[in-house]
């Protein structure tokens, strides 16, 4: 087996011109530059050096293996560099992937914090539903998923999670569908026409979990697939919905989208998860990038603006 000190040695006898030479060099005795130079010939079975009284002259072997030594340890060489740069935060991107909620209401904040401390790093984010972010956090193409749980579906033992915060889900609905009403109970909201999420987004299985907690279906009229459209169809009065707190204030005054009050049981609130890869685990970039959500995110589910103001939020004011 070939060590990198035995190819250093030989590439600092070629310079060198001498093992003598090359001992002084390395602060070895004579005899073990010997030895690792045998060692080189014995497992290549050819000669590295004519040798000739005090003079020594490579061989055709020994001048490739001298140019492939040289450029191997010279990538070494490189890559110490590299790892250097990469602890020391000055060079590298970070690829994470997130769910469509968080891409819109939870990492602008936090992405912004990031750039802010670490400019150096580029971030990759790719967006997706559950099986798809799971799925790629699992290839490795990204390192650090952020995401609402999925209910009643479990987590691959491969991937750790950490449960970062809690986003309350909120009863929406246009400024006519309830005649000004302020509250509704949860018996009102089953009978009206419901804006439903498809299978593919986390939101379904809160809502499939919110009808059989009420024993009642949801009076399902219109069915999508994102967090914008289920607040524009509602801001239009085509039904009502449970919409992320923070992402339904965040919605422009003008779309008439309002937030009413509900009595009784609403649906669970969506538990933020930062999950990575078990035996991948996470670059040093990754480790700060958590960090900074889990200082970012509360338990409230909304993004602080300044991690050392408690109870003060970027788009949301709690009550």
């Amino acid at each position: 087996m070939i060590t990198l000190f035995q190819l250093n040695t030989f590439c600092c006898v070629v310079e060198e011109g001498s093992f003598r030479s090359a001992a002084e060099r390395l602060f070895v005795s004579q005899p073990s530059v010997s030895q690792h130079v045998a060692g080189l010939e014995k497992h290549f079975g050819v000669r590295l050096f004519n040798r000739q009284k005090r003079r020594i002259r490579l061989t055709p072997e020994g001048r490739l293996l001298y140019t492939t030594a040289k450029e191997i340890l010279r990538n070494l060489d490189d890559v110490a560099g590299r790892i250097t740069s990469l602890q020391t935060m000055e060079t590298g991107t970070l690829k994470i992937g997130c769910s469509p909620f968080a891409a819109a209401s939870l990492l602008p904040g936090i992405l912004g914090d990031f750039d802010r401390s670490f400019p150096s790093i580029k971030v990759s984010m790719i967006s997706g539903g559950w099986d798809k972010l799971l799925a790629i956090l699992k290839d490795n193409e990204v390192e650090l998923v952020i995401s609402e749980r999925r209910l009643n579906v479990p987590i691959n033992p491969e991937i750790t999670f950490h449960s970062i915060g809690e986003e309350e889900l909120c009863f929406v609905c246009s400024a006519g569908l309830l005649a000004g009403r302020t509250e509704v109970s949860s018996e009102e909201a089953l009978s009206l026409p419901f804006i439903t999420f498809s299978d593919e987004t986390n939101l379904c299985s809160y809502l499939d979990d919110f009808a059989i907690q009420n024993q009642t279906p949801l009076n399902s009229g219109l069915v999508v697939d994102s967090l914008l459209a289920a607040g524009n169809l509602a801001a239009e009065g085509l039904g009502a919905t449970f919409l992320p707190e923070s992402f339904a204030l965040s919605f422009p005054q003008e779309k008439q989208l309002r937030m009413v009050g509900f009595a009784g049981s609403k649906p669970a609130p969506l538990e933020i998860l930062a999950m990575y890869h078990r035996t991948h685990g996470l670059t040093y970039a990754g480790w700060e990038m958590l960090k900074i959500m889990e200082s970012k995110i509360s338990f409230r589910g909304q993004v602080m603006s300044d991690p050392d103001q408690q109870g003060t939020y970027g788009r949301v004011t709690s009550e």
